[in-house]
């Protein structure tokens, strides 16, 4: 029953992965757009400290004290977005200290990983989710002897 139940996971995901191959659309494109996105964001938010820095040089000069300084509503929304990301970015790296192999002891994480979320034994392959086995694990910190 097991291994037949397994084999059919298997089946429909390789159906899955041809029938996106078939269509046309390239697997990795997406996921390099997505990271190439995120290093331009993070360069821009490094030249922006960088230029609030000069600003703040140029504006401590006494002609430029006093005066008004003007936001555009396009600029307040770039920094609103930014701070979502860098939300979400801190998140991410909270999630992953959590889900670090490193500090986990035992097995527990890497099975719940083959039977929970490894394509290959028949998972759903999501990286964002944390297996229950690692949420198992992180309860448990003491032995009883």
């Amino acid at each position: 029953e097991f291994s037949s139940s397994l084999q059919k996971q298997r089946d429909e995901t390789i159906q899955k992965n041809k029938s996106q191959t078939e269509k046309g659309s390239s697997r990795y494109i997406a996921k390099l757009l997505g990271t190439a996105k995120n290093r331009n964001r993070e360069r821009e938010i490094i030249y922006e400290r960088k230029l609030a820095r000069e600003q703040q040089v140029e504006n401590s000069k006494e002609e430029y004290v006093g005066k008004e300084k003007f936001v555009t509503k396009s600029y307040k929304r770039k920094l609103e977005e930014r701070e979502l990301w860098l939300k979400e970015e801190e998140e991410r790296n909270k999630l992953e200290e959590l889900n670090d192999v490193t500090k986990q002891k035992g097995l527990d994480s890497f099975y719940g990983n083959m039977m929970n979320r490894n394509v290959s034994m028949g998972g759903e392959g999501g990286r964002g989710s944390v297996c229950r086995a690692t949420k198992k694990s992180s309860n448990d910190d003491h032995v009883d002897a």
